[in-house]
């Protein structure tokens, strides 16, 4: 179950100013990168970016980013690439319209990107991998494998690429 206030997302985006944006105007792809996580990371997110950049997705690490620098950088995305974690929610700061590919592992807790994209006025899709679950390690924190044909396919058919 998930529990939340939905106009916390409209609050917080008319606060920051994205929706006067429109996502049309916008040229960036970004792809956000897990590789310094210490968990939860995608295992060939170098070979997915390498494909991602065909389509002109920049990799860049959200966490290095002051706050003022990940809300203009927003402000300029048009598609998101993002693994699941708190770096994904970086969406907010997008324009409403904006198209937000989620990579994550199978999740059956804590899957809430998704509402609050919508919440947010963005169209989102979510890409399940494969589980790379080491010993001792719960099904939440694995690291996890996308299927690079799937990933490509949902490049040419849901991000919106100029």
């Amino acid at each position: 179950k998930l529990w939340w206030a939905p106009n916390s997302f409209k609050f917080i985006r008319e606060y920051l100013r994205v929706n006067e944006i429109s996502h049309s105007e916008c040229k960036l792809n970004i792809f956000i990168t897990r590789s310094s996580a210490r968990w939860r990371r995608v295992t060939n997110e170098i070979q997915l970016f390498n494909i991602a950049k065909k389509y002109k997705f920049e990799l860049i690490d959200i966490g290095t980013l002051t706050v003022d620098e990940q809300i203009n950088l927003g402000r300029q995305t048009r598609n998101l690439i993002s693994p699941a974690g708190a770096n994904s929610n970086f969406f907010i700061n997008m324009p409403k319209g904006a198209k937000f590919l989620e990579l994550a592992p199978p999740l059956d807790r804590m899957n809430v990107s998704g509402p609050f994209a919508i919440a947010s006025q963005l169209e989102y899709l979510q890409l399940i991998g494969k589980p790379d679950k080491k010993e001792n390690q719960s099904d939440l924190d694995s690291d996890y494998f996308i299927d690079e044909n799937e990933f490509q396919k949902k490049i040419q058919d849901f991000c919106d690429i100029i």
